[in-house]
């Protein structure tokens, strides 16, 4: 990320409109309005655009990062507390920041991104030596443990009755692109991301005639080949023959492209669209948990569920991190606790 992005924004304006290609959209909306007072409006612009020239964390990570932090300030208001800049932070205040995170309905990822985002502002802060930060430790660092709790893990399993609920109701589906987009999902584990950058002749063939899928992550930023079913092969072909109008009309090999019936034109598939049809989907099958309740399905739980499933056939750390495009093998670690609880 250059300099070359920040000069297309105002900095002065508490909304960024950032140009930057990525399954969120064509650009990025950095909001600082939810700061309290002054001064956390401009440290965190400051820090934003020196990271942004930096290239670290990515853009994308910063992004997350800035609408996660808003769930601080929220907790704030809350609890009816008031911190004028970041050095009247303390290990109480992010102990019961924790316990606030632990008690509204989030998915544990959330959660980890939320604590993410309070702890990479104060420890960035710190390390530069700005005025207005903690001098001492306000993290123990058992804020992510604390944030695991087993109820929470368990729903990034998806029950053998539930994920048989999800094949019949894909044999009904008649929405291609859901229908392909969830296949791919279930059988190869990519992050919804690398679906949506998925591109025209992404499935080639390895040696023996084996389908191979060919993933870019805009998280690692970086590639891998991977094999994959039969079915992921055929829903990524449906969706190069669904696409090709749109990809002809919009100049792009991207393959996860749609009508939108309001602007009466095609775009590329967003996160924020895809979760919606998934809810639909969900609710339209009625696909419901053992408690009667409809289930609350993310596309990531077809990730963890695969990872899982890996470990308990007997396949090494390695190989499932290699094959999911895990950076460190603590990621894949956090399947065992899943795959004891499901063998």
């Amino acid at each position: 990320m250059s300099r070359a992005y920040i000069s297309t924004v105002d900095t002065k304006t508490d909304r960024w409109e950032v140009p930057y290609q990525s399954s969120y959209g064509d650009k990025l909306s950095f909001e600082f309005s939810y700061l309290p007072n002054k001064w956390f409006k401009k440290i965190h612009k400051q820090i934003t655009i020196e990271c942004m020239s930096l290239g670290k964390p990515s853009v994308e990570t910063l992004y997350r990062y800035n609408y996660s932090l808003k769930r601080f300030f929220e907790f704030l208001k809350e609890y009816n507390l008031k911190i004028m800049d970041y050095a009247d932070l303390s290990h109480q205040i992010t102990q019961m920041y924790i316990y606030y995170l632990q008690q509204i309905h989030l998915a544990n990822s959330t959660r980890s991104v939320a604590m993410s985002a309070l702890k990479w502002v104060v420890e960035h802060g710190q390390f530069f030596e700005y005025d207005g930060f903690p001098e001492g430790q306000v993290f123990d660092g058992d804020e992510y443990q604390a944030l695991k709790q087993d109820d929470v893990l368990r729903t990034r399993y998806i029950p053998d009755n539930v994920m048989e609920q999800i094949e019949i109701a894909l044999k009904k589906e008649n929405n291609i692109l859901l229908k392909s987009i969830v296949e791919i999902g279930i059988d190869s584990g990519i992050r919804l991301s690398e679906v949506l950058d998925l591109t025209e002749g992404c499935i080639t063939e390895d040696f023996t005639g084996k389908p191979v899928l060919y993933v870019f992550s805009p998280k690692n930023k970086a590639d891998r080949y991977i094999p994959v079913s039969n079915r992921v092969k055929r829903a990524v072909q449906l969706l190069e023959q669904y696409s090709e109008v749109a990809r002809k009309e919009l100049a792009t090999n991207y393959i996860c492209l749609y009508w939108q019936k309001r602007n009466i034109r095609y775009a590329r598939l967003l996160q924020k669209i895809f979760r919606d049809k998934l809810y639909r989907f969900v609710k339209k099958h009625d696909i419901r948990d053992n408690n009667g309740e409809l289930y609350p399905l993310t596309f990531h739980a077809f990730r963890h569920t695969l990872g899982t499933d890996m470990l308990n056939k007997g396949m090494s750390m390695f190989e499932i991190q290699e094959y999911l495009g895990h950076e460190s093998l603590h990621s894949t670690s956090l399947y065992e606790p899943f795959a004891k609880f499901t063998s």
